[in-house]
């Protein structure tokens, strides 16, 4: 994964990681968001999907989250209802396949 992300980051221009640029943007990976606002990954991936949640780059490498996108009314209400709904279903995908456990 590393690799793919280098190979992108030429490609594309892209700067490479910088600790002081990251605190001074207020960039937070989706696992930090996830421990910052005290839910799962898998749910703030879900709020990206439904664009609660803005986020920069490209889906299938790690994407950047701005601290200040999380502060919205609507990014609060939806953290509440993760928060307090318990096991919400998760949603559809036609690609998903059961794993069954035998006995």
């Amino acid at each position: 994964m590393q690799q793919r992300v280098s190979q992108f980051r030429k490609r594309e221009r892209i700067a490479a990681f910088s600790e002081k640029t990251k605190q001074r943007e207020g960039w937070l990976t989706q696992a930090e968001t996830a421990t910052y606002l005290s839910i799962s990954p898998m749910s703030v991936n879900r709020l990206i999907q439904q664009e609660i949640i803005s986020a920069e780059g490209e889906p299938q490498f790690p994407r950047v989250i701005h601290r200040t996108s999380l502060a919205s009314d609507a990014g609060r209400a939806a953290v509440r209802r993760i928060k307090t709904h318990g096991n919400a279903p998760l949603p559809k995908n036609p690609q998903q396949q059961t794993l069954f456990f035998k006995d």
